[in-house]
């Protein structure tokens, strides 16, 4: 495969994201090989004309959940009874997952960290991926997420720990099934009552054993106590975050721990369609005390220039896997500029995550992972809702149409400005 990307106006994925015209994009098989001028095109490349719209780097999504579409909030309550002994249900439930796979990659994300996956499906479908036997982006898989005692996210994908052998040998079934990072959750303090202190010996369990092997540890937490200890443990990223407090800011500050935002994940909570969304006035009002503090820490993070990575939460309740371009635009109303959202989802998400020297900008010797849309989103974010072309690890894809859900956009379009 060798293409000459033409007539385009590039966006490199660097901070500065200048647009850059006259310039030709040259893939040889998954790499970009050179970028030369228009006079300099050499022979034996397949030209694509661009037709005067813009290039950039494929958007890189740090927290997905492919068990899960995100459109039916009654199945996602029931999402473990796909997953029996059958063959016959686990493979159905492989297909759903190449489904939302393809839908990712045809809305424009060629990187993807998944959270909460049983069986090694996500790993297995990661390795079906690279191989070409499945459409998807390049995915970094966590397998089962671990907890302690219980949580807020669906019970599906999920492993119990109650004793740090159990802690260790959670993160060591997920390592042998394949997985990249580990991912635990950290909830006991939503509940009334309950503290996450006595967690912390059990978190440091799962972090050294995760770091033991060479694994990086993702913990989701959503109060203050939660972050001081995922912190305290040495947890590489913190999923979704709470309220801060000058301890926490202290913490963040004097580690290399980063923020993964989540707002989409979260903002339907603030919906006034309760009926619509299948959530009771506790539901509703607990989520939209955890979108606050999650909006806060992220403000605070931005202010003290902290690594924030940005990522959805996609197959959670009304967070479709084609909707992630509306992370940059809730980021933008935290108070990032439409610059620092497009590179914070392209090489910001890339280099947080370890993979900046292979993907996340249009630099050659990288991973030819590119999207086209038909207007510059550093002038309106929302054109990333409609990618024209894909190119992923150097193969193209033109059909982009994608299967939505119209009711539930329309319901999310409200909160766009």
């Amino acid at each position: 495969m060798r293409y000459a990307f033409t007539n385009g106006v590039m966006l490199d994925g660097t901070k500065q994201m200048e647009p850059r015209m006259h310039q030709v994009i040259l893939t040889r098989d998954d790499k970009i090989e050179q970028i030369v001028s228009e006079d300099q095109i050499p022979r034996g490349y397949d030209v694509v004309d661009l037709q005067g719209q813009y290039i950039m780097p494929g958007l890189i999504d740090l927290e997905v959940t492919l068990g899960a579409d995100g459109m039916n909030p009654a199945r996602q309550r029931a999402l473990g009874s796909l997953l029996s002994d059958t063959k016959i249900a686990k493979k159905k439930s492989m297909k759903g997952y190449e489904r939302r796979a393809e839908t990712l990659l045809k809305s424009g994300v060629t990187t993807a960290f998944t959270m909460g996956s049983a069986d090694g499906f996500d790993s297995s479908l990661r390795d079906k991926i690279r191989t070409g036997e499945a459409m998807g982006p390049r995915l970094l898989t966590s397998g089962e997420v671990i907890v302690n005692d219980g949580g807020f996210l669906e019970r599906a994908a999920m492993r119990k720990a109650v004793t740090i052998p159990e802690c260790e040998g959670a993160v060591d079934l997920n390592h042998g099934q394949g997985a990249d990072y580990i991912t635990m959750a950290l909830n006991a303090s939503v509940r009334q009552g309950a503290s996450c202190t006595s967690e912390a010996p059990y978190v440091r369990a799962v972090v050294d054993e995760a770091h033991q092997l060479g694994m990086k540890a993702a913990l989701v937490c959503i109060d203050q106590a939660a972050i001081k200890t995922a912190l305290k443990c040495g947890a590489d990223f913190i999923v979704h975050g709470a309220r801060p407090d000058v301890e926490i800011m202290d913490l963040f500050t004097a580690s290399d721990t980063v923020l993964l935002t989540g707002l989409s994940s979260y903002i339907p909570y603030t919906l006034d369609a309760a009926e619509d969304l299948k959530l009771t006035p506790e539901d509703q009002g607990t989520g939209y005390r955890v979108l606050q503090g999650i909006v806060s820490c992220i403000k605070a993070a931005l202010s003290e220039d902290l690594p924030v990575g940005l990522a959805s939460g996609s197959g959670r309740r009304l967070t479709t896997h084609y909707d992630f371009w509306r992370e940059l635009v809730y980021f933008t109303q935290c108070g990032a500029s439409p610059e620092k959202a497009l590179y914070s989802a392209t090489l910001g998400n890339a280099t947080l995550c370890g993979l900046g020297h292979i993907t996340g900008s249009i630099q050659i010797g990288k991973s030819a992972d590119m999207i086209v849309t038909k207007i510059s989103p550093l002038e309106d974010l929302t054109t990333l809702r409609d990618v024209t072309m894909v190119v992923s690890r150097g193969r193209l894809v033109t059909d982009t149409a994608i299967r939505k859900n119209d009711r539930h956009d329309a319901l999310l379009d409200t909160l766009i400005g």
